[in-house]
């Protein structure tokens, strides 16, 4: 667990971008827990939001897809791999605006090549060739 917040703080300090939740400052107690203050996304997660009020018609929808993929395609330039990217990780303010959180489970690629060989995330919504590569066109390797 250590690692992973590490990982997530070295992440957070990395990145600038609109689509990425930004850190303001990492505090760690004499007792060894670690506290993470980040901006404020006053709507909660994008699952929370989708609970409360139900489907976003497309307009919306479309809003929040450009928001995400925005936040992967900096992210994959910065050489960064989410690998658990669903709603519970999505935060949402009231300008809805939607920002990549939680990156615990996220790897650094040290190059561009660099295969990632574990199987990490949440299977709901994990891509079917990460199950059976046969079927779905080969291995995976993100």
């Amino acid at each position: 667990v250590r690692r992973q917040i590490y990982r997530e703080i070295e992440i957070l300090r990395r990145t600038d971008s609109p689509n990425i939740i930004k850190c303001h400052g990492v505090y760690e107690k004499p007792s060894g827990d670690i506290a993470i203050t980040m901006e404020y996304m006053d709507l909660g997660t994008l699952d929370s939001l989708l609970q409360k009020h139900g489907t976003f018609n497309e307009s919306k929808l479309s809003h929040v897809a450009s928001q995400v993929l925005n936040g992967l395609s900096y992210l994959h330039a910065q050489k960064i791999i989410h690998r658990d990217i669903k709603p519970s990780n999505l935060l949402v303010n009231k300008d809805m605006e939607v920002k990549i959180a939680d990156f615990g489970v996220s790897k650094i690629m040290h190059r561009t090549l660099d295969a990632c060989n574990s199987y990490v995330g949440t299977c709901a919504y994990m891509s079917p060739e990460r199950f059976d590569p046969d079927t779905y066109g080969g291995n995976y390797n993100g």
